[in-house]
């Protein structure tokens, strides 16, 4: 057992110089209980609320690559809306946007209530930017729920969906028709300031 100024750590001694220390350090807020290897890389983290930290990920039934759980986050983002995918004429979103990533799948919450498109170009297409991570594949993901409300023309394509687009963190909208070509959502389809849009989906990230 070893005390060393706030750092209080016991090393378990194992062959061919094999190790495993615990640490009970101060770092001036919370303690934390640390577990380390023999070259004191950390492994595990437990602070003084009981939140678990292991740095290296979870594996879950099994060991291989396919098992580990190297991420989860859950979170807002801030969206905007925009007459093209970037660098154009944009107005924020007011409303509530909520994210939740597990490993590499993203699920997204997007509920936005009187959507503004003043400064945006009416006949170029509608798009939502800012989603919080980038689409890894090269296929058009439909989202899976959608609402949209206050179309100042008429879309004629019947159901409104989302879709999130391969390389890109934006979402666009169109009407779906049978037997023939989607109909493109523009900016002058929606009522500005009175328009509603709740959109939830999921994707996958690199």
């Amino acid at each position: 057992l070893n005390h060393l100024g706030t750092d209080n750590f016991a090393t378990i001694e194992g062959p061919s110089n094999r190790s495993l220390r615990f640490d009970l350090k101060d770092n001036g807020t919370s303690d934390i209980f640390e577990f380390r290897n023999n070259a004191e890389d950390s492994l595990l983290k437990i602070d003084n609320t009981g939140h678990l930290t292991p740095l290296g990920g979870v594996y879950l039934g099994g060991t291989g690559a396919a098992n580990k759980l190297d991420d989860y986050e859950q979170s807002a983002f801030t969206p905007s809306v925009r007459d093209a995918a970037s660098g154009s004429n944009s107005q924020a979103l007011s409303g509530t946007f909520k994210y939740t990533k597990i490993g590499r799948l993203v699920h997204f919450q997007i509920d936005a209530a009187n959507i503004v498109t003043s400064g945006l170009t009416g006949t170029n297409r509608f798009y939502i930017t800012g989603l919080p991570f980038t689409v890894s594949y090269t296929s058009v993901v439909p989202v899976w729920h959608q609402y949209f409300d206050g179309p100042a023309s008429s879309v004629s394509g019947g159901n409104i969906i989302g879709r999130v687009i391969a390389g890109s963190s934006y979402l666009i909208l169109d009407g779906m028709r049978g037997g023939t070509a989607d109909q493109t959502v523009y900016v002058n389809n929606l009522n500005s300031g009175a328009s509603d849009i709740r959109i939830a989906g999921s994707y996958m990230t690199s």
